[in-house]
């Protein structure tokens, strides 16, 4: 079944917390995974270019955020902190916290925040990035 992107949320588990709850909302997220390298592998002897299957990268991860005074301070007090993350997909609007009950992508980083440049009609933003400490993972529903 298709879902659409609504009810996607950024959530974290903030100090000694067992528990993910929603860091902030987001207007959009990156492709949380990426293909992995292709490692050269071609001889002098071969017609077409050989491949082998590399490692995958893990990049910085960036989202867009609507800014507001209290979202970057809580952003900002994680700066230099390893950060437990994760990406909820939810089915419907959750009466409470995001539960995930559609997937959840889980992941660790270092979070940095930024107010983005703005122009004349326009809302101002802010861009969270997650410097990658471990890969993505899918998490069991």
């Amino acid at each position: 079944m298709a879902k659409s992107t609504k009810n996607t949320y950024l959530m974290y588990k903030a100090g000694e917390a067992t528990d993910y709850t929603k860091l902030v909302d987001i207007i959009d997220y990156p492709d949380l995974q990426e293909p992995k390298n292709e490692v050269d592998a071609t001889t002098l002897s071969d017609t077409t270019k050989q491949f082998v299957e590399g490692v995958r990268e893990n990049a910085q991860k960036e989202f867009n955020v609507n800014f507001n005074a209290t979202d970057y301070a809580t952003l900002e007090a994680l700066d230099g902190k390893l950060v437990e993350l994760a990406i909820y997909f939810d089915t419907t609007t959750p009466t409470a916290e995001p539960v995930g009950d559609y997937a959840k992508f889980i992941f660790s980083g270092y979070v940095t925040v930024s107010v983005t440049g703005g122009a004349v009609d326009e809302l101002t933003k802010m861009k969270v990035n997650v410097t990658m400490a471990t890969p993505v993972t899918i998490a069991t529903v």
